[in-house]
């Protein structure tokens, strides 16, 4: 695989792709080859540039295989950017596993860990939180050192995290005396964090059903649940209530509107004050985020 990728750096015509990347001429389209081709280009692309490479696909099933191919070319791990299904109804189970999966996609970008990104245009283009949005929403807990405890608690719930008696899902956290355990988008299993006072005095990974702990780790990183939180609207959820509940009597003023968007509304505004679980958020991103943001503001330049 190095020969090979070593041989296309010294064809002139990939060269001249190259050097006009490194000159900013981006994006740049590469056509008229095979899936198998395209990615050994941006693998070789990879190996001649320092700068974060970007793929985007023509849809999921490419991005599978293109992500495949260029972990074997560069024996790196490619970051899979996927788009992810819209929740518009406040179902009572909803499957969030590619929306957590972008989540953890986005951190890793923003925090420059992202060399190569396979994406598709859906992907890179869906309106998510900013990365200002996201940091505010993250936290890093490492053994040995001290913490607030409430601080952690308040990072969890602005994340969107929903208390619990015993953590099941992602997306979940509880808190039982000295012992806090969360649900990460970043980990396939929750986090166990022990304190002594205010000292982290053990972390691990453990398992849901049998609620065990399973691996040691010496720290833990908390990401959002969520790409759209009614936390971060002005007020937080209370004041995304506020905003419903004027929607409400706008929306009676109108003649011909539907009874079912009005008992919609109100029962979201109800949902909200009740400190209910509220999946159908992204219904309301324009009122909960004040600008637009896309994983193009992750992009390293």
């Amino acid at each position: 695989m190095i020969a090979l990728t070593r041989a296309l750096l010294k064809d002139p015509e990939f060269k001249k792709v190259s050097d006009r990347i490194d000159m900013g001429g981006c994006p740049g389209l590469i056509c008229g080859v095979s899936p198998i081709h395209r990615a050994h280009c941006a693998a070789a692309l990879r190996k001649s540039s320092d700068r974060q490479i970007v793929i985007i696909c023509s849809d999921e099933m490419e991005l599978r295989r293109m992500s495949a191919d260029i972990q074997a070319l560069t024996g790196e791990e490619t970051v899979r950017l996927s788009t992810r299904e819209m929740v518009f109804y406040n179902v009572d189970v909803a499957s969030r596993q590619s929306e957590q999966e972008r989540i953890t996609a986005l951190w890793a970008m923003s925090q420059g860990k992202a060399p190569l990104v396979i994406t598709t245009v859906d992907g890179l283009m869906q309106r998510t939180l900013s990365v200002e949005q996201l940091q505010q929403s993250s936290m890093t807990i490492q053994d040995g050192k001290a913490y607030d405890v409430q601080q952690i608690i308040d990072t969890l719930t602005l994340g969107g995290y929903t208390r619990c008696q015993q953590v099941e899902g992602a997306g979940q956290f509880s808190v039982r005396g000295g012992i806090l355990d969360f649900y990460s988008p970043a980990y396939p299993e929750p986090v166990r964090v022990e304190f002594f006072g205010d000292d982290v005095d053990s972390m691990s990974f453990f398992d849901v059903s049998t609620q065990r702990r399973t691996e040691k780790i010496t720290s833990a990183q908390i990401l959002p649940a969520a790409e759209t939180l009614p936390t971060m609207c002005r007020g937080g959820r209370d004041g995304l209530a506020q905003e419903l509940n004027k929607l409400y009597k706008r929306l009676a003023k109108r003649k011909n509107i539907s009874q079912e968007l009005m008992k919609n509304v109100a029962q979201d505004a109800q949902r909200l004050e009740e400190g209910r679980t509220f999946p159908a958020a992204d219904r309301y991103m324009d009122i909960i985020y004040s600008s637009v943001s896309t994983a193009l503001d992750y992009a390293q330049p």
